[in-house]
């Protein structure tokens, strides 16, 4: 018995013995699969984390893919041929050319300005359209000038002499001639007359009102600044600028690097004058036909004279156009905020001054002989500054002359300030206002740009009420140059653009 109780107690010795063994080695056949299980979890992580990285890069990839072909066809659907290539504004001096339907008075202006809408303009701008009349004005034809144009002004004197016209004012009509060889932009004859244009200066510093207020533009043809207005002939029969400054104020005033003062290349704006006045049908036919590209158009086109400034019965045309208009594609590259500084040649703007003056006492004085206050002295005008905002589209600037305190200190007063919004063409429009009180204080404005790069700005501004004679007819056309830190030498060539002779005309084909 004793013998069976050791055998069984033996036994459960072994047994535990094995069992605590078996315990033990299952322990450790545990960890090693804890250990491989967490290995197996960690290279799951990894490859989920690899596949998501993987599938974000690629859906970045589609977005800015995506992004980038948006921007294409954004910038396809913009093109250039959408954008105005300038504006026309017409200032009557007791002339009864109608130039706006639904216009019975004798000295008005347009109360707004037109739209030239054809882009193709020939790059000599030897040629401009100031006219068309509407349906119940005597004239039934285009009205346009040849021969307009700088070749050899190079002395920055401030005047040249337009020779081979037609001058109105002083023999009225356009058929008689010397032969020439007709060309794109002009007839088989030029005119045997010749007057003075009002131009570039170099170092004058006083633009403001050389034909406005003044007698200085008296008896001339035309104020006109920018591109083509000092040229030289060169091959083929093309113009090309001389290398001299060609936009007043600009370089005087330090708006500019020293690189690009004072040179437009794209713009040019002024002004035109004509005399279209008390045209009858004996009138009309004094004048030559002139050049047509729409060969289906119910209008003809007439070649007309000069005329002198001040004169009644003619017409001022106050306008701006320019060159390689800034395409949609072009636009759509552009960021960021550009920043313009210019000159306006104008009409009816006050120059007298009414910014802030310290107020006088009253009291009466101790003696006699006290110094007589010196007021401000005005210096120049009128300079323009205009910002585009590329980003959210706003354009904001203004015209305004600088003036001399007593103390020699230079401030500026602004004359019209204006604001507007740009389309993904290059055209700008919206309202301009006087900066002081006046009866006809609001008005339109109206702006291009131009150049790859939106290098050049043009634009014009008018007083809504223009048609009115009983209030103040004011308007003003500019150009300006975008001011650029370090600007590259390199000069952007003119497009090669064929010529279309109603680069003036809006999308009907006419003036109205």
């Amino acid at each position: 018995m004793k013998n069976n109780k050791l055998v069984k107690f033996s036994l459960t010795l072994v047994c535990s013995a094995v069992l605590a063994a078996c315990g033990s080695s299952g322990g450790s056949d545990d960890s090693a699969a804890q250990k491989q299980q967490q290995q197996q979890l960690q290279k799951q992580q990894a490859e989920k984390a690899a596949a998501e990285k993987a599938a974000a890069e690629k859906k970045a990839a589609a977005e800015k893919a995506a992004a980038e072909k948006a921007a294409a066809d954004k910038a396809a659907k913009t093109t250039s041929s959408e954008s105005n290539p300038g504006y026309l504004l017409s200032k009557k001096n007791t002339s009864d050319f109608i130039v706006n339907k639904n216009d019975s008075k004798v000295d008005s202006t347009q109360s707004k300005p037109l739209p030239m809408t054809v882009q193709d303009l020939e790059p000599r701008l030897d040629t401009i359209v100031v006219a068309y009349p509407e349906k119940n004005a005597k004239s039934k034809a285009i009205a346009y000038i040849e021969d307009f144009q700088f070749v050899g002004n190079n002395t920055q004197s401030g005047t040249y002499t337009l020779t081979g016209i037609y001058n109105d004012s002083t023999v009225r009509g356009t058929l008689n001639g010397d032969p020439r060889t007709a060309s794109r932009t002009k007839t088989d004859t030029r005119g045997k007359e010749s007057g003075t244009a009002l131009v570039y200066q170099k170092d004058r510093v006083k633009y403001f009102d050389r034909a406005d207020r003044g007698n200085e533009g008296l008896n001339t043809l035309a104020e006109v600044y920018g591109v083509r207005t000092n040229s030289v002939e060169v091959a083929n029969g093309n113009l090309d600028d001389v290398k001299a400054n060609n936009l007043p104020l600009v370089k005087e005033t330090n708006k500019l690097a020293s690189k690009q003062d004072g040179q437009l290349h794209f713009v040019q704006y002024g002004r035109v004058t004509t005399k279209l006045h008390g045209l009858t049908d004996k009138d009309v036919n004094a004048f030559k036909k002139g050049l047509l590209d729409d060969k289906n158009s119910n209008v003809t086109s007439n070649v007309i004279g000069f005329a002198h400034y001040g004169e009644k019965g003619t017409e001022n045309s106050y306008f701006y156009r320019g060159l390689n208009n800034t395409t949609g594609a072009e636009l759509a590259k552009l960021s960021g905020e550009l920043v313009y500084h210019g000159h306006a040649v104008a009409y009816g703007l006050n120059t007298n001054y009414y910014g802030e003056v310290a107020a006088k006492k009253t009291d009466a004085p101790n003696a006699i002989g006290v110094e007589k206050e010196v007021l401000p002295t005005l210096k120049s005008g009128y300079h323009v500054v205009a910002k585009v905002n590329l980003d959210n589209k706003n354009v904001t600037g203004s015209i305004y002359n600088t003036w001399t305190n007593k103390d020699k200190k230079d401030f500026d007063v602004n004359l019209v300030n204006f604001n507007g919004k740009l389309d993904n063409y290059g055209n700008i429009a919206g309202t301009s206002a006087l900066a002081y009180k006046d009866a006809n204080k609001d008005g339109s404005f109206n702006a291009t740009l131009f150049g790859q790069t939106a290098s050049e700005l043009g634009g014009n501004v008018a007083g809504n009420k223009n048609m009115d004679t009983s209030v103040t007819q004011w308007g003003a056309v500019f150009g300006a140059k975008a001011f650029v830190k370090d600007p590259v030498e390199e000069k952007e060539k003119i497009r090669n653009k064929p010529w279309a002779a109603r680069a003036d005309e809006n999308t009907a084909g006419q003036v109205k």
